[in-house]
């Protein structure tokens, strides 16, 4: 699958071959291209899982997430609920989290930037 960032790439490549095309009038060609691959894009954006939209809607409403240890990725204000670990000690875990896979594969998608060396994940513009 092609993801999101290169088909960007793409579209704005067939726009300026589509310039350069202008004056000798062929340019339909080009922009029926750039069409298919806005409706690719789009179909990506559609694939999504509900999980995977649920992290974009946190995301656009916190700005940011962060990790925190056990690899609970939620945002900076979260608050947390006890919950018995599998040794039965008391953990305290974010009422809303997400994994990381979760995260790798919006990142795939080209919809967040996720830094897991800095521990942080924010959407893309």
């Amino acid at each position: 699958m092609v993801d999101n960032k290169e088909i960007d790439k793409i579209i704005k490549t067939l726009e300026g071959a589509a310039m350069l095309c202008y004056e000798a009038e062929d340019v339909g060609n080009f922009y029926k291209g750039i069409e298919i691959l806005q409706k690719v894009k789009m179909d990506n954006k559609e694939q999504l899982s509900e999980t995977m939209r649920n992290v974009l809607l946190r995301l656009q409403e916190y700005g940011s997430l962060v990790r925190f240890d056990g690899g609970f990725w939620s945002w900076k204000e979260v608050d947390f609920k006890p919950q018995y670990n599998e040794n039965q000690y008391m953990d305290k875990v974010p009422v809303w989290h997400c994994d990381v896979r979760t995260l790798r594969a919006l990142q795939k998608r080209g919809l967040v930037k996720l830094d897991e060396t800095l521990k942080f994940c924010v959407p893309v513009n």
